[in-house]
């Protein structure tokens, strides 16, 4: 307690109180004190514990596995060296400048090849006539531009096929192929005998990503000699022949036997498309137009034989015809040499026809129904013939549906 509060204290009861004086001015603002020590950090919280994990499920199955995918075609080979063939026809002379005569050179290697391949790398080659029968002939590229070609400038066939010479055993020639190339003529009317393919002999042919062009003949010949074993022709375009883009005709004691066309282009050739007569023939998914003649030919008409000649098991279906002479289809036969050659089980279906005759014929017909004309019964030598679905148009007549 300060003096002056003690003398207040005491001697204040005794004292009158006074106004009461003047407010002080205010002191002077104390010094701050020093910041307090910070206080001691709290203990952390305890951490929880982890929780069990799950246990792993079972594991699935395995599936199935896959099919084996189907063995692909054999590559091309490398530009221009033809590394996988050992038969390269530039290793036996051939130069391929479309100038110098390779006939020679060429042949050399296919009668040393015997059963194995012959390459043709990319380029043109000038030759006679090619006599083959048991080696494959390939070329480089995919036979329309820019890969090899085989041109002639003469009156005889480019390629001949042969097979066993005795015209009557079926079987005993060999399988062999015709790939990937070009074969040019002349367009010249007056070489008539220059053909692209000709195929003689009991002899089976594949003709694959081959495109036959401007022949002065027929673009592929079969079986006017010989007979004919199997042939599968195919992904391949016959064009601006001055004959029948192909002619398949047996003469009764030597026919053709199973020929299959798939997928072909024939097109702007002097005769019918195909000129077909034959046991078991197939036309499909072809493109047949602006052919001088009919886009197919079923004839027995050639087959000069006096024995009896069929045509037997002919189908030609899922076609596209347009602006071909006469008809989409044709089906002719008759009396050779006093004896009836027929027309037997010939199945003609689904096919896309826009023609300007617009239809499918037969000589003496006694019914035509919807652009269809069907054989009268006066013509014992058709039998077991099969007209359906077939689409009819013309560039005067809407499409409307076959029988």
């Amino acid at each position: 307690m300060t003096i002056w509060q003690f003398i207040s204290e005491k001697i204040s009861p005794y004292l009158q109180q006074g106004e009461t004086g003047p407010q002080g001015e205010q002191g002077i603002q104390g010094v701050k004190g020093d910041v307090g020590p910070q206080g001691e950090v709290g203990s952390q919280g305890l951490r929880g514990e982890r929780g069990i994990q799950g246990e792993i499920g079972p594991q699935g199955i395995q599936g199935l596995q896959g099919l084996p995918g189907p063995k692909g075609d054999k590559g091309d080979p490398g530009t221009g060296s033809g590394s996988s063939y050992q038969y390269n026809v530039k290793n036996y002379g051939a130069v391929g400048d479309g100038q110098t005569d390779d006939t020679q050179a060429i042949q050399s290697a296919i009668n040393a090849a015997g059963s194995c391949d012959v390459f043709f790398p990319r380029g043109t080659y000038l030759t006679h006539t090619l006599t083959v029968s048991k080696c494959d002939l390939v070329g480089e590229g995919n036979g329309f531009i820019g890969g090899t070609i085989l041109k002639t400038i003469w009156n005889e066939p480019v390629i001949r096929v042969f097979g066993t010479d005795d015209g009557v055993t079926y079987g005993s020639g060999y399988l062999l192929a015709v790939k990937k190339m070009q074969i040019l003529g002349t367009e010249n009317a007056a070489h008539s005998n220059q053909h692209g393919i000709v195929v003689e002999g009991s002899v089976s042919l594949k003709m694959d990503e081959v495109f036959i062009l401007r022949c002065g003949g027929y673009g592929v010949l079969m079986g006017s000699t010989m007979h004919m074993d199997v042939g599968w022709f195919q992904n391949s375009r016959i064009q601006k022949c001055k004959r029948d883009g192909v002619y398949a005709q047996g003469n009764g004691l030597k026919q053709i036997n199973a020929v299959y066309f798939t997928n072909m282009v024939v097109m702007q050739n002097g005769g019918p498309g195909l000129t077909l007569g034959g046991t078991s023939i197939h036309v499909e998914n072809c493109v047949i137009q602006n052919n001088t003649g009919p886009g197919v030919l079923v004839t027995t008409k050639d087959m000069t034989s006096t024995a009896t000649a069929t045509a037997r098991a002919i189908t030609i279906d899922n076609n596209y015809f347009e602006l071909n002479g006469g008809a989409s289809v044709v089906v002719e036969s008759g009396y050779v040499n006093g004896v009836a050659h027929v027309i037997d089980n010939l199945n003609i279906y689904e096919n896309y026809c826009y023609e300007k005759a617009s239809k499918i014929t037969w000589p003496g017909v006694t019914a035509i129904i919807n652009g269809i004309e069907l054989p009268g019964s006066s013509r014992p030598y058709f039998r077991n013939i099969f007209v359906a679905r077939n689409n009819i148009g013309s560039s005067d007549l809407p499409v409307t549906s076959g029988l």
